[in-house]
């Protein structure tokens, strides 16, 4: 699943300030996985209801785009039935968040996501 993530507000001003001159941008680090239902929102700090986080699958940025891949096993999905996944930094800043139906995996089944954000 490829979808754009709405960048977070807290996120946006670390990209600003670094465009600016300032201290660069903090590296993508982790994917987190949750069972909150709340639509995402600019001013979101957590995910909703975290049940997971997991290191990133990889990362690649051109400066323009960023695209952070993460995997889910089902194993560790126990019964959740997951409805939000986000990116954080390394020092654990929300990027941005997204929600989406309930998928409930099997415990030999991954769930991949692919999330870009737009710079």
């Amino acid at each position: 699943m490829s979808e754009s993530i709405l960048a977070t507000n807290q996120y946006r001003t670390a990209v600003a300030a670094a465009a600016a001159g300032g201290a660069a941008i903090e590296p993508a680090k982790s994917i987190g996985f949750g069972t909150g239902v709340t639509p995402p929102s600019v001013t979101d700090t957590a995910l909703k209801t975290e049940i997971l986080r997991k290191d990133l699958d990889s990362v690649v940025s051109d400066g323009v785009m960023l695209t952070a891949k993460g995997t889910l096993p089902g194993a560790e999905a126990g019964d959740a039935e997951i409805t939000e996944v986000g990116v954080f930094t390394v020092s654990g800043m929300l990027m941005g968040r997204r929600v989406f139906n309930p998928k409930q995996l099997e415990a030999n089944s991954d769930l991949e996501f692919t999330l870009d954000f737009q710079f």
